[in-house]
């Protein structure tokens, strides 16, 4: 027996698959008498000390290396950190912590706990920060932007996200199918165009606080307003349902400027820094904005139509999942009942709205159109249902004449939806 030079009590610096001082039985192997001591060294180290040969001479000596640690053979270091951090923690509280497949997650976060991820709190945080940075650096950039060459840069953007097919893009496409009947070349141009127009509406909204009032007003041109301002005229409040066309915000900030006051709902948005700066926006178009869901927002919207105030809310896609069931393009679908809601509530007028673009930005202009008031029918009990109804059947008038500037990237018919979705299981709605 022999000792191998380097092998002490130290922390090992040439091989770390050696955890163990002392003697190594070299090639001429006696039993010690004390019992069994070459069996502690397992063969695979036992190769490595050794070389074959008539040298004989330990393998660290031939072989010189620097003199960082070694790395065992087969060994992923990505791998390794992978199973390290989705190691369940060893006894304790903590030891609740499972895969997600279990019912908790990795890091002792229920499932579809609001703002957890499975990172921790702090990777919901840092994610948040990251949105309103990127919201903010894309805002201030656009606005310091040669005008023509921003919008030819969001031009290039949803020619990207196309030619891809992001997930928007194929919910744009299968909404946009709906329409018409389109071959399949026709209805991937259809959705090209949608997307071009989208992003135009996305640059609008990051260059408009810059406009001045003369733009915003010899852009617009409108078609029939003279039902939005008879009713105005007479003292009564308008309820104005829209789709997601064209540039809503470019539409409240012309009728803020022609003397019409609006009072509109905006969906929150995470992180909340985000979503107020939307509301500020939209503040300084001259708009009052409620939050969706919040208490008390039915309660304003008809305080401000009762002192013959205009109120706008977009009225084709259903966020609380207890909308009313309707028919859109021949499909069944679910749309807000609150337009007609406060309209028969307060008695204002409901006047359905639909919006386009005209011409090749940056020169572009916006097309308001007016569509016929909806007065409430006679049977009360499918008031609600009825009036709805007829919202979907003005809106169809306006996307069937301008598709590619109906902006609807969501599902929103309930064929597409999953089938555990709730919206799917149609209720009868009464007022």
């Amino acid at each position: 027996m022999g000792c191998v030079p380097r092998l002490h009590a130290r922390p090992l610096r040439r091989r770390r698959d050696l955890r163990r001082a002392g003697a190594v039985v070299r090639r001429r192997r006696r039993q010690p008498a004390h019992g069994r001591a070459a069996d502690r060294l397992p063969d695979a180290g036992r190769r490595r000390l050794l070389r074959q040969g008539t040298g004989r001479e330990p393998r660290l000596h031939r072989r010189r290396r620097h003199r960082r640690a070694g790395r065992p053979a087969g060994r992923d270091p990505r791998r390794h950190r992978v199973r390290r951090h989705a190691r369940p923690p060893r006894g304790g509280a903590g030891s609740a912590a499972v895969a997600a497949d279990g019912g908790q997650r990795v890091d002792g976060v229920a499932p579809g706990q609001h703002g957890a991820t499975a990172g921790g709190p702090g990777v919901s945080a840092f994610s948040d920060q990251r949105q309103l940075w990127l919201y903010s650096t894309g805002w201030k950039a656009v606005q310091h932007m040669p005008e023509r060459a921003a919008y030819r840069s969001f031009r290039t953007i949803a020619d990207f996200f196309w030619r891809r097919r992001s997930p928007s893009v194929r919910r744009l496409e299968m909404n946009l199918a709906r329409v018409g009947k389109y071959e399949p070349d026709e209805l991937r141009e259809l959705t090209r165009l949608g997307a071009r127009s989208y992003m135009r509406y996305w640059c609008d909204a990051f260059r408009m606080s810059e406009w001045s009032h003369e733009r915003i007003l010899d852009r617009v041109r409108t078609v029939d307003e003279y039902r939005l301002r008879d009713a105005l005229a007479a003292g009564r409040g308008v309820v104005v349902p829209l789709p997601h066309m064209g540039n809503w915000d470019w539409a409240g900030a012309w009728a803020c400027l022609t003397g019409a006051p609006l009072a509109t709902v905006a969906e929150r948005l995470r992180p909340e820094k985000l979503y107020e700066r939307f509301v500020t926006y939209r503040e300084a178009l001259g708009m009052t904005v409620h939050p969706l869901g919040g208490e008390g927002v039915m309660s304003a919207l008809a305080e401000h139509l009762g002192r013959g105030g205009l109120v706008c809310l977009p009225a084709e896609r259903d966020l609380s999942r207890r909308g009313v069931p309707v028919t859109l393009f021949g499909e069944p679908t679910r749309m807000p009942a609150g337009s007609a809601m406060l309209a028969l509530r307060t008695g204002a007028a409901l006047i359905p709205v639909t919006l386009a673009y005209e011409g090749r930005e940056p020169d572009h202009g916006l097309v308001i159109r007016f569509h016929e008031p909806i007065e409430p029918p006679e049977e009360r009990g499918e008031r609600l249902a009825t009036m709805t109804q007829r919202i979907a059947d003005a809106f169809e008038v306006g996307i069937a004449a301008n598709p590619e500037d109906w902006h609807m990237t969501q599902r929103l018919f309930l064929a597409d939806l999953d089938p555990n979705d709730p919206r799917r299981r149609v209720q009868p709605v009464t007022s």
